[in-house]
């Protein structure tokens, strides 16, 4: 609940950015005691949930990173969360996540503080461009399985350098 006195015109320009005329005219029609008067409000983003109810990754090297990946929910549709304005999926028995980084058009499987931060860092990352969907991503993952990634799932030395070639995952 809004407690004001005045003329109105001080409330609104504070709460919506509305034109002077439009501020003015709603002011005058307040003044004169007329609470019928429409008063326009701004548009309110709602972060609506995208993509499928779940995601299942299958095959690859890290199988730690497998299963199932629910899209996360908030109490309300405004607070769902997102990254790059894509719904962030949790997997059901575990602290990984799916989810599109922002600034970037590739999906990732990451840990919660890759989520939280929505960074293009983690241990399954898509390359190429399948911002709308990780389903098209066939055949174009690479996994954090290099002679330069070891501690995170064991020595896999699967190539040199971080990221190797991880054509079997798939999510569907």
């Amino acid at each position: 609940m809004v407690c004001w006195a005045g003329t109105g015109t001080e409330l609104l320009t504070e709460l919506s950015p509305l034109s002077a005329v439009a501020a003015s005219t709603v002011a005058a029609a307040l003044k004169r005691g007329d609470r019928s008067v429409p008063v326009p409000v701004q548009h309110t983003m709602k972060t609506a949930p995208t993509g499928n109810d779940h995601y299942t990754i299958s095959g690859g090297s890290i199988r730690d990173v497998r299963g199932q990946y629910d899209r996360m929910a908030g109490a309300h549709t405004s607070s769902n969360p997102t990254c790059n304005n894509k719904s962030i999926y949790k997997k059901s028995d575990g602290d990984y996540y799916l989810f599109l980084p922002d600034g970037h058009s590739d999906w990732v499987v990451g840990t919660t503080a890759d989520m939280n931060a929505c960074r293009s860092t983690g241990y399954l990352n898509m390359k190429g461009n399948c911002a709308s969907d990780p389903t098209g991503c066939v055949g174009r993952w690479v996994a954090a399985t290099g002679t330069e990634a070891t501690g995170r799932f064991g020595d896999y030395n699967d190539c040199e350098g971080t990221w190797c070639d991880d054509p079997n995952v798939r999510v569907h």
